[in-house]
């Protein structure tokens, strides 16, 4: 499963180029020129893929060329949410900005956010891993998307982080 949008960013330049960060067990910032991608990937859950395989990893470089530019730590049976990808991204330029965070990343299929320099963004969801077979039942992709203004950190109400995890609220009598 895919969803992908098209930001009207600018267009980077050398001196001001397209800006993207994501969630993994830490913020990884990148800046990519026009012909550039990064990548935030989780693998497929711990029972389909192997033990050296990391938890997540970011790769960035040339659009059908991009290289690990951070990777996570392996982990033998399921990741510690420490160690987890939060499943969240900006993409911006000095005007507009992109939020988004995708439901359990990369906890039940392997899953990808994609960004590239010219504001392409691509969330993906691989439910048919290396060694299973998919899933029985209904599939779903569940992402929340959050446009704010250049700073995010001044303009945004709430962080991809808690749109994943929104406040709940109960009434007592």
């Amino acid at each position: 499963m895919d969803a992908s949008l098209r930001m009207a960013l600018d267009a980077p330049r050398p001196d001001s180029p397209t800006l993207v960060d994501f969630g993994a067990a830490t913020w990884i910032y990148a800046r990519l020129a026009a012909d550039q991608s990064a990548e935030l990937q989780a693998p497929a859950p711990a029972g389909s893929r192997a033990s050296d395989d990391p938890v997540w990893r970011v790769l960035r470089g040339p659009v059908g060329g991009m290289t690990p530019f951070a990777v996570g730590p392996t982990a033998r049976g399921e990741p510690t949410d420490s160690a987890r990808a939060e499943g969240w991204a900006h993409i911006m330029d000095r005007r507009r900005c992109l939020a988004l965070a995708v439901d359990s990343f990369g906890q039940e299929a392997a899953e990808r956010i994609l960004l590239t320099g010219n504001g392409e963004v691509t969330i993906s969801r691989d439910d048919a891993a290396k060694s299973q077979a998919p899933r029985a039942g209904a599939k779903r992709l569940h992402f929340w998307l959050h446009f704010v203004f250049y700073p995010p950190q001044h303009s945004a109400a709430t962080s991809p982080r808690m749109m994943q995890t929104p406040p709940q609220i109960t009434t007592l009598k």
